[in-house]
């Protein structure tokens, strides 16, 4: 075999390493991103949860409505991150088993409490109870529960799953 041919070959061995490092990258700003979500420190929760929505519709073609009411500002870190990933673990939940067309996420506050509801119109959950190993579901309490709140899950046959997290503003809002 020629010099030519083993430089060739080197070289086209060198651009797939250079591909998978370029890979490996994309892959690591994504769970960078993923364990703090971009702009919510920079933005805040509404901007966070908005480019959070407007991807998923883009990602699996399901149309999502947000609507914020109320004052969301000043809560603590612990509660933006916590009412950011429970949005982002309902709507993983229905884009991997829902079969739905639209849902809807409604933040709002009042002067006691934070509620939070996502709503979907897909085919609800199976009637037997919640496999074990369904983490989403439990991180989602296990967060509700961080802030002292309650986490509610009403799931119909053909109409759909509803997640309702109420929260104490006294216990989320920064000291």
């Amino acid at each position: 075999m020629s010099l030519a041919v083993h430089q060739a070959k080197l070289g086209l061995q060198g651009e797939e390493i250079a591909d998978q490092i370029d890979a490996m990258t994309d892959s690591l700003r994504r769970i960078a991103a993923d364990l703090r979500p971009p702009g919510l420190d920079d933005l805040g929760l509404e901007a966070a949860l908005e480019w959070l929505v407007e991807s998923f519709e883009r990602r699996h073609g399901i149309s999502v409505g947000l609507k914020v009411d109320g004052d969301i500002d000043g809560f603590s870190e612990l509660t933006t991150i916590s009412l950011y990933r429970i949005v982002q673990e309902a709507l993983t939940n229905v884009a991997r088993h829902a079969n739905a067309s639209e849902v809807n996420v409604d933040l709002s506050t009042d002067d006691r409490s934070c509620r939070l509801s996502i709503a979907d119109d897909g085919d609800g959950l199976p009637a037997s109870s919640p496999r074990a190993d369904a983490f989403g579901l439990m991180g989602m309490h296990e967060r509700a529960a961080q802030l002292g709140g309650t986490l509610a899950i009403k799931s119909e046959s053909g109409v759909g799953v509803q997640i309702t997290l109420v929260a104490p503003l006294a216990r989320i809002r920064n000291k």
